[in-house]
């Protein structure tokens, strides 16, 4: 065998022989980084859990920020503009989340999560919502987790005091209001949002999938090493 075609293959081995070992590094990344998202979604869980245990309490405009998942009380007007934010599923069906502005009593504005509507075959048709007025609302508080992505305008479409949304980004509610927000919202009692996307279970799962494909690669590594002493 020539020096060169030697050193082809000898080139050619060990290039196959690290791109293993990068596939595995990969997978075995990607498992480790299901448990730890696992793990997020665990305290997200049990944040809500002891959230939830305790009594409402009269949240008023001028304390410190109450924490993710808490329940509380709040006193304000509501706005006479309705958001609804686009793309939002439940239970497989495409809908709106409503979101009103509330100027609290004493405070900035909040914006209160009135829950899931369907949306119609005619998406510029948007679902008609009756707002109750409340002088006290009631609900959870939660921070929305802020999109990295944009991928058009932050207004899809405007029919008045009612306004299409893409994102829940407090800081453009802000901008078509004028008026300071609180970063945080008020959800609404109801069974129709989620408290995480994917279960913890689920992340174990997938973490599951990565580590049996890394040790697939590891025994392939190990064959090839292997065949070639022989």
């Amino acid at each position: 065998m020539s020096v060169t075609k030697f050193k082809k293959i000898f080139i050619h081995r060990v290039l196959y022989l690290c791109l293993l070992g990068v596939i595995f590094f990969l997978l075995m990344g990607l498992g480790f980084w299901q448990i730890h998202r696992a793990e997020e979604k665990k305290n997200i869980l049990q944040a809500f859990a002891a959230g939830q245990a305790v009594t409402a309490v009269y949240w008023d405009g001028k304390q410190s920020e109450p924490l993710p998942f808490a329940r509380v009380k709040v006193k304000g007007i509501l706005f006479s503009t309705i958001f609804y934010l686009d793309n939002q599923f439940f239970q497989h069906h495409v809908g709106y989340r409503v979101i009103v502005p509330l100027k609290v009593v004493g405070g900035k504005v909040l914006l209160v999560d009135m829950g899931w509507h369907p949306a119609n075959p005619n998406r510029k048709q948007l679902p008609d919502v009756k707002v109750k007025s409340l002088k006290i609302w009631q609900g959870t508080v939660y921070f929305p987790k802020l999109s990295k992505v944009e991928l058009g305008s932050f207004v899809d479409q405007k029919q008045g005091h009612r306004i299409v949304v893409e994102t829940m980004d407090t800081q453009k509610f802000a901008e078509i209001l004028h008026l300071e927000t609180y970063p945080w919202v008020l959800r609404t009692q109801g069974s129709d949002w989620s408290v995480v996307s994917v279960t913890p279970e689920r992340h174990y799962a997938y973490a599951s999938q990565w580590f049996l494909m890394a040790v697939v690669v590891l025994i392939i590594f190990f064959w090839r090493i292997f065949n070639e002493k022989k």
